[in-house]
C-alpha cells in the first residue's frame, strides 16, 4: 500500500500485490522464443520461477490518484521486485490484465511483451504480459545511478 500526507493525515494512494507464482511455458516455444522470454534458451522444463503482480490500483476516491502515476507506481513495483530477487531469485515477472489498449500500451511502455490471452471462468478474458527479472533489475540499477 502507498500512503501520501493530505492535509496532515495519511491517505491511500495505491496498493499492489506480488506473489511468487509458478510460470507455464508453452511447449511449443522455439529456444529463441524462450531466449528472449526469459534470457536462456535452456530447456529446463516448462514450469519456471516467476513472481506475478497480481494487483495494481490507484484510489480513485476523492482524485486521491491524482497524488501518483501510473509509471511512479510501477517504480515502486520494479523496486519492490528487485528486493524479492535477492532472497527467491526468479527469472520473469508476469500479470494479466483487461484487455484495455490504454493497459497494453502503458505496460508495453515499461517493457512488458504480450504473451498470451485467455478465458476464465465467467468468460473474463485476461491478457499475460511478461518481463525477464533481469531487466527489470538491471532497469532498477540504472535509474539508482542517477
Amino acid at each position: 500500500m502507498i500512503f501520501v500526507l493530505v492535509k496532515k493525515e495519511q491517505k491511500l494512494v495505491a496498493y499492489y500485490t506480488i506473489a511468487l507464482k509458478p510460470f507455464e511455458l508453452d511447449k511449443n516455444l522455439s529456444s529463441n522464443q524462450r531466449r528472449k522470454l526469459i534470457g536462456t534458451g535452456f530447456s529446463g522444463g516448462n514450469v519456471i520461477s516467476g513472481l506475478l503482480i497480481g494487483q495494481v490500483s490507484k484510489n480513485y476516491s476523492d482524485n486521491y490518484n491524482k497524488y501518483i502515476s501510473g509509471k511512479i507506481l510501477l517504480g515502486l513495483i520494479f523496486k519492490k521486485i528487485k528486493d524479492i530477487d535477492m532472497g527467491v531469485p526468479t527469472q520473469i515477472v508476469f500479470l494479466d490484465c483487461k484487455p484495455i489498449e490504454k493497459l497494453r500500451k502503458f505496460y508495453i511502455s515499461l517493457g512488458f511483451e504480450y504473451y498470451n490471452t485467455t478465458t476464465h471462468a465467467g468468460g473474463e478474458i485476461l491478457e499475460t504480459y511478461t518481463i525477464p527479472t533481469r531487466k527489470i533489475i538491471k532497469a532498477v540499477n540504472s535509474i539508482a545511478k542517477d
